[in-house]
């Protein structure tokens, strides 16, 4: 099987940063990554900046990496207005990916959980 072929899990996710503002992103490790954002990481240079309070939405897609980059690109282009609508109706990204030129991505919204380590 090739490498293009080849269909992975990744999460694409939003968090809720001590500013107010949402910060998206995507894994294949969803642990990991969270734990990056809450040590501050140098590999989260945003985060280790406004620091994460919540984790607001989170969805899983079986798929490439260039997928779940497509889906994050599609959320970070968002407003404000129609990335809190995302928060509070995850499922819309369903219909939302449906825009995305070429790709037939399919994300499943996934309960949201508490951060580790948030004080």
């Amino acid at each position: 099987m090739s490498s293009s072929n080849h269909q992975e899990s990744y999460f694409i996710y939003m968090l809720e940063c001590d500013n107010g503002s949402f910060y998206t992103g995507y894994t294949n490790d969803l642990d990991r990554r969270m734990g990056e954002h809450i040590s501050g990481s140098a590999k989260s240079s945003y985060t280790r900046s406004f620091r994460p309070v919540s984790m607001a939405a989170c969805w899983k897609i079986k798929g490439s990496r260039a997928d779940a980059m497509a889906i994050e690109r599609l959320i970070k282009g968002l407003g404000r207005e129609a990335k809190e609508t995302l928060v509070a109706s995850p499922s819309m990204l369903k219909k939302l990916s449906e825009k995305i030129p070429g790709k037939k991505i399919s994300p499943r919204s996934v309960k949201t959980r508490p951060l580790r380590g948030i004080k």
